[in-house]
């Protein structure tokens, strides 16, 4: 891994033409979702441009994926089609991308949220639940991923975290702990607060 000779220079040079922000205290596509929602809640027109994931479940942005200029940009709404490709892999966006993330995590985040359950859930078993929900029903995809939880958590758990304490939490509280690994915030001082969200959608916890 060599450093780029220029690299000093190139920052400055964006910092300058492109008026760039840094992200200390942030990770980048973290701190580039609050400011493109920022720029929504302003009335701007605003395409978030990124490869991240995550950036599959932001509602309300525009997303390009600048590693794939082929592709359109896609305007994220609540619901979107879900996809199992040839893969076997999970494909789509919104709130679905947000609950297939809540059923299945993220090994590049290092986040499972059956890991405290020991069961078998990948990209065709979140297919097949959510595939279920009628088109354009975000409340009934919402609640599949709230009585999954309750499946995998019928009693609470006592698990021991990074920290080495130990927590004993029951569903709710555990869907609250993978939320927070899952959603990404859309301003500032978001306190991910999973029950206000689902609730939202007409999902009581």
């Amino acid at each position: 891994m060599l450093r780029p000779v220029h690299l000093a220079k190139a920052k400055e040079y964006f910092i300058d033409k492109y008026k760039a922000v840094s992200a200390n205290g942030y990770e980048a596509d973290d701190l580039s979702a609050i400011l493109a929602y920022d720029g929504k809640r302003a009335r701007k027109d605003v395409t978030l441009c990124g490869p991240d994931k995550d950036s599959k479940q932001f509602v309300g942005l525009k997303l390009f994926d600048y590693t794939k200029p082929e592709q359109d940009i896609v305007e994220i709404k609540d619901w979107h089609d879900i996809v199992l490709n040839e893969k076997k892999e999970f494909k789509s966006y919104g709130i679905n991308f947000l609950a297939y993330q809540l059923l299945c995590g993220d090994p590049t985040d290092f986040y499972k949220p059956t890991d405290l359950c020991n069961a078998k859930f990948g990209d065709v078993a979140a297919y097949k639940l959510l595939s279920q929900c009628e088109n354009g029903f975000v409340n009934q995809t919402l609640q599949a991923v709230v009585d999954q939880y309750k499946i995998w958590y019928p009693e609470p758990v006592t698990y021991a975290a990074w920290d080495g304490k130990e927590y004993t939490k029951d569903w709710k509280e555990i869907l609250q702990l993978y939320f927070s690994c899952a959603k990404m915030k859309q301003y500032e001082d978001d306190k991910l607060n999973a029950e206000e969200f689902f609730y939202n959608y007409g999902v009581k916890l």
